[in-house]
């Protein structure tokens, strides 16, 4: 377990104090975004759990041990701060090596970290480029595969994107977001802004603990071109920003199908029938591919598929209601699809999932709609204009497709000032304008007036307009609990 918690934790200089008496815990695997005013005391409270500030008084906990008289290279902690500080000297995968040097790690198992690390966050065909030749979020990401090549149990990262334009920070702190889950690491992520970036998954705790605030003010005043659709409403109030839709659905090779002669499938069963077939035809020898890496992955196919069989998942009283024949049926079909798989599903994630499919490697995954437009980047995909999509196929003929529909957005903190909040609102408006859509418009479903549907987009669409539709994720703490 690498959750940690600050008991009383307080800083002070002389007649000055920073942090006062303040408690957190955090839970294993869990992304933590702190919001407040610049001088609250967020970057100093960073550096106590790193270990760069001592504690005056109180315990800071790493995976239950304390760690208030360790040294920072003791607590097993990778910071990535607002500088890159890059080599200019050395490339990508120099800088991603130097770490491990330092920590005099054994060479021989330096090339295959540093590749890995660089796959993760999407630089394995830049890692022979200098820094000079990067692009400020490429940049960014090399300092955060520099982390990750330490395989910490705990990242920090303080103000990573403040240097990055608007645009580009809306799409890299979602990227950011995305890996960190796929990592499993235990993740405080702190933004140079008042902006929080979250998702339908989140917002149920944020609004109960009344961290955000109600913006219809600000939507009054700088929201003229938001789409009702983007407004998310509690007790008749603007609580939240949607920018864009996501969901699992069904991507396959249509060049496959149609070679072949087979129907695109709409159901769990027909998912087996024809990659059995594919199989059969030697074409692919692993048909399917499937985001199960341990941790986080199987949690989200157990709820689609479960819902596919049975919507209710908790009891009025807020127990499981899994263990029953829908259950049963959800890992027997789960199990079924692994059968077609690579041996090594269990360290697959959604990343993983989307080379495959680029390189040619499987026929169909149920894969995320925002890695649909990486299938026709002629850069790095050897199946430009053979993918398409179609919706999540049914665990039962004739349900709603066995996926969940998910948001992501933007809240504001509470506990900052209006003039603050107003320009936060401003920063964020300008993040999502349709300049930014049109220069992205295939990496996400965008709920923003100048998005148009390209081929993509078809299998997102179809699961979000299917009749019956698939549910929008259950967005309560009892369905955080179960999926965890």
């Amino acid at each position: 377990m690498t959750g940690f918690e600050l008991r009383g934790v307080s800083k002070r200089w002389g007649g000055f104090t920073g942090v006062q008496d303040f408690n957190l815990t955090i839970a294993d695997h869990e992304f933590l975004v702190p919001l407040g005013p610049l001088g609250c005391g967020k970057t100093t409270t960073m550096r106590m759990i790193a270990g760069l500030e001592g504690a005056m008084d109180g315990d800071i906990l790493i995976g239950g041990r304390r760690v208030n008289d360790l040294d920072s290279k003791d607590r097993d902690i990778a910071m990535v701060f607002q500088s890159c500080a890059l080599y200019p000297n050395m490339n990508v995968s120099d800088n991603t090596r130097f770490p491990l040097k330092v920590r005099k790690v054994p060479a021989s198992g330096h090339d295959a970290r540093v590749r890995r690390a660089g796959a993760k966050v999407e630089l394995d065909e830049f890692l022979h480029h200098k820094p000079s030749g990067l692009s400020g979020g490429q940049r960014q990401r090399v300092a955060l595969a520099r982390a990750i090549v330490r395989q910490p149990s705990v990242f920090l990262m303080d103000e990573p994107l403040s240097n990055l334009d608007a645009k580009l920070r809306v799409r890299t702190r979602t990227q950011t977001k995305n890996q960190s889950r796929e990592l499993k690491v235990t993740t405080i992520y702190l933004p140079h802004d008042q902006i929080g970036g979250m998702a339908n998954e989140t917002i149920v705790p944020l609004i109960n603990g009344g961290l955000i605030r109600p913006r219809d003010d600000l939507v009054a005043k700088y929201g003229a071109n938001l789409q009702p659709n983007q407004l998310f409403k509690v007790d008749g109030k603007i609580m939240a920003i949607a920018m864009m839709v996501n969901t699992q659905h069904l991507m396959f090779r249509e060049d496959l199908m149609i070679e072949l002669g087979l129907a695109v499938p709409t159901t769990h069963d027909e998912v087996l029938a024809v990659a059995a077939a594919i199989q059969v035809s030697g074409k692919v020898e692993y048909p399917l591919g499937g985001t199960f890496r341990a941790g986080r992955n199987p949690g989200e196919e157990f709820v689609n598929m479960h819902l596919g069989f049975n919507p209710v998942m908790v009891n009025p009283d807020g127990t499981p209601a899994v263990n029953n024949e829908a259950g049963i049926k959800t890992l027997e079909t789960l199990k079924a699809l692994t059968a077609c798989m690579h041996p090594a599903y269990l360290t697959s994630a959604s990343t993983f999932v989307q080379r495959q499919m680029q390189q040619g490697k499987i026929a169909m995954a149920n894969l995320w709609a925002s890695r649909g437009g990486a299938m026709d980047d002629a850069a790095e995909s050897q199946v430009v204009g053979k993918v398409n999509g179609a919706a999540a196929p049914a665990a039962v003929s004739g349900r709603a497709p066995a996926t969940t529909l998910w948001w992501d957005g933007i809240v504001i903190a509470a506990n900052i000032t209006d003039a603050e909040a107003e320009a936060a609102f401003q920063l964020a408006i300008e993040g999502i304008d349709t300049e930014m859509v049109t220069a992205h418009n295939d990496d996400a479903i965008w709920l923003i007036p100048s998005y148009t549907p390209g081929r993509p987009a078809g299998g997102a669409i179809a699961t979000a307009t299917a009749n019956p539709p698939s549910p929008s994720y259950p967005s309560t703490p009892t369905q955080r609990l179960m999926h965890s």
